[in-house]
């Protein structure tokens, strides 16, 4: 049976109809209940004229034209992007983390997509981080076998596996037990992600790869996707997510230039491409009880929200914001801010106030010496060789970005040193203390320690390069890229070579005599501290016993420090001869450090008798999981 056309239903029906079609929301029927009455009225009200059908004949029409009615209805309520979430009730509570542990900054909260777990990164007392998961009907969270070590948790397409990367390798682990899997190697620098479809694949960024690949969950090799286009200086394709077709997907791309840093969707069937927004921030995708579709991102510290159509691919209306001061871990990186969303209206993210560390002086014993400035959010301190001068990053609590300050230690106030509106990280000195290199532009520049002049590059390329350290000879700095440590020539045709591969290098600290480079590396599946010659060509020894990470040596080169947990440890070294020899690890004392990175926590006075550490507040280790259901209710977009 056909619908008939208007022109020969009954003038009740058409104008019932034609009201629905009006171009102007405004002009239509308001709700179904409303049509409803109308076609109740019309029923009663038709009037019989002569020649004119039986009434049994009229009844088909009509019930094709409800059924017509019912589907323009439907399509006008989902059409009309002013429309309102249902009224269903919102509820909002917070999450806490096991008794004694620490929320990692390292680990992002993974809401599943059914909206039933939440997955977490912690640390325990001793300093071993692992994954959790608290179903949201329970009041506990138990951990996850086997991921000691684990950052950037990611849910499968049915809720009932993770994906996280460890030790250099991505990996799985299957809610009801058993080992993970190890699925490929990608590196867990530089905060890798992974989304996961319903047809079992995988697709991942991580340090050591370009752009986007995919892997079987079952895990096999794996194979590009994207592929950075270096015309627009994109160094880094990051942060993606499958959209619910299960082959579109939207992912940051990164480029040293803003005009091309924005949110993008792909495909696994096309290299095409399509711009979504210039906003360099982890994009997620999430739908509400309706069903209605939004892309989430950050603007400053705001988490905000706008419609999006996943089968166009396409924003509409404007963006809203969802919720304030959301956390942005203090590391070096960017692009990324802890929030997640399910497929039915279930919103998690952590939120932080203005101020999360304060650099705080210590003697050996652990005994608080004084601070340094106002509490902030800050990263990655830089004594100068001199100790008149701290330079660190602090993170601007209102837009979210940063930048690099100096303190004058001797008594002075806090100075501004870079101001470019993109960031500014990892400072390092130069032996003479006459310059800073950093990290700008996700490449290596250096500045007058006076604050006179530009930056100027020292080395530049379409990779992600976080500058680690330069030699005490002043002739090479050694910065981290891809999942490689790198030596660059400071003078000459600054050509770098590669010094250790596979995730060595981060936390790198060459002696004082320029023979000997102490790094950490969690090659053996446990970040341990490891001492080879310099350059390495051969010589290689563990110097942790039970863990560690954050090597530095003494001025005089005949100590080693390093981080175990929550202890700094301390070992008698020898560097004279061609032979490394070292002593039996001792703790000096314990003290609460940072975990949202384990680079540059803390800083060692030359003589080896104080200690500047970056201490977390304890506001911001408390700070719980905000989990939100029905996130949009009450909202319009």
């Amino acid at each position: 049976m056909q619908t008939p056309p208007l022109t020969t239903l009954a003038p009740q029906l058409a104008h019932i109809i034609e009201r629905c079609l009006a171009q102007d929301p405004d002009d239509r029927w308001q709700s179904a209940r409303d049509v409803g009455a109308e076609l109740e009225w019309a029923g009663r009200s038709r009037p019989s004229v002569a020649g004119e059908r039986p009434r049994k004949m009229w009844l088909p029409w009509g019930i094709a034209a409800l059924a017509t009615l019912a589907s323009i209805v439907a399509v006008l309520y989902l059409r009309d992007t002013r429309q309102a979430e249902p009224n269903e009730h919102s509820m909002r509570f917070l999450v806490s983390p096991p008794e004694k542990v620490m929320l990692s900054g390292r680990t992002l909260p993974v809401i599943s997509p059914d909206g039933e777990r939440l997955a977490f990164g912690g640390t325990e007392p001793d300093g071993k981080a692992r994954l959790w998961v608290r179903p949201l009907s329970s009041l506990a969270a138990e951990p996850v076998p086997g991921s000691d070590g684990a950052v950037s948790v990611f849910w499968s397409f049915d809720s009932r596996s993770l994906g996280f990367f460890a030790g250099g390798k991505l990996k799985r682990s299957d809610l009801h037990g058993g080992p993970p899997q190890i699925l490929c190697d990608a590196s867990d620098s530089l905060r890798p992600m992974g989304t996961w479809n319903r047809d079992g694949v995988i697709l991942f960024n991580s340090a050591d790869r370009h752009g986007l690949y995919r892997v079987p969950a079952t895990g096999g090799e794996a194979t590009a996707v994207t592929t950075l286009d270096t015309s627009r200086q994109e160094n880094m394709h990051a942060w993606p997510q499958f959209l619910p077709d299960g082959h579109h997907f939207i992912y940051l791309s990164q480029s040293n230039t803003r005009e091309n840093t924005g949110i993008y969707a792909g495909s696994l069937d096309s290299k095409a491409r399509k711009r979504l927004t210039n906003v360099s921030a982890n994009p997620r995708y999430a739908e509400s009880l309706s069903g209605a579709g939004y892309l989430l991102f950050i603007q400053g510290a705001t988490l905000m929200a706008q419609a999006f159509d996943p089968r166009k691919l396409e924003l509409q209306g404007e963006g809203f914001p969802v919720a304030e001061q959301v956390l942005l871990p203090p590391a070096p990186g960017r692009g990324f801010a802890a929030f997640s969303a399910s497929s039915n209206g279930v919103l998690a993210y952590r939120t932080l106030g203005h101020a999360s560390t304060e650099l705080v002086w210590f003697n050996r014993q652990g005994k608080r010496l004084g601070t340094v400035g106002e509490p902030a959010n800050y990263s990655v301190p830089a004594l100068s060789p001199d100790e008149k001068k701290l330079a660190v990053t602090r993170t601007d609590a209102q837009i979210g970005t940063r930048d690099i300050w100096l303190f004058d230690l001797v008594g002075g106030k806090p100075t501004r040193f870079t101001f470019d509106p993109d960031e500014e990280t990892n400072p390092i000195w130069s032996p003479d203390g006459n310059r800073i290199a950093f990290t700008f532009h996700r490449n290596i520049f250096q500045k007058a320690a006076t604050g006179a002049g530009n930056p100027e590059p020292l080395w530049e390329s379409s990779d992600n390069n976080l500058a680690e350290t330069w030699t005490p000879d002043g002739r090479f700095i050694l910065y981290n890229s891809e999942g490689k440590l790198w030596r660059l020539p400071v003078n000459g045709d600054r050509k770098p070579t590669v010094l250790f591969t596979g995730g060595a290098g981060d936390g790198v600290s060459v002696s004082p005599n320029v023979k000997w480079v102490a790094y950490q590396s969690d090659e053996s599946g446990r970040m341990e501290v490891y001492v080879e010659n310099f350059p390495p060509s051969g010589s290689k020894y563990q110097v942790s016993i039970a863990g560690g990470a954050e090597p530095y040596w003494r001025s005089d080169g005949n100590e080693l420090f390093f981080t175990a947990g929550k202890q700094l440890m301390a070992v008698d070294v020898n560097t004279g001869g061609p032979i490394f020899h070292w002593g039996v690890p001792k703790p000096l004392f314990e003290v609460l450090l940072e975990t949202e990175s384990r680079r540059s926590r803390y800083q060692v006075a030359a003589n080896g008798q104080k200690f500047l550490v970056n201490v977390p507040l304890e506001s911001t280790l408390l700070a719980p999981i905000t989990v939100v259901t029905n996130w949009t209710s009450g909202l319009k977009r």
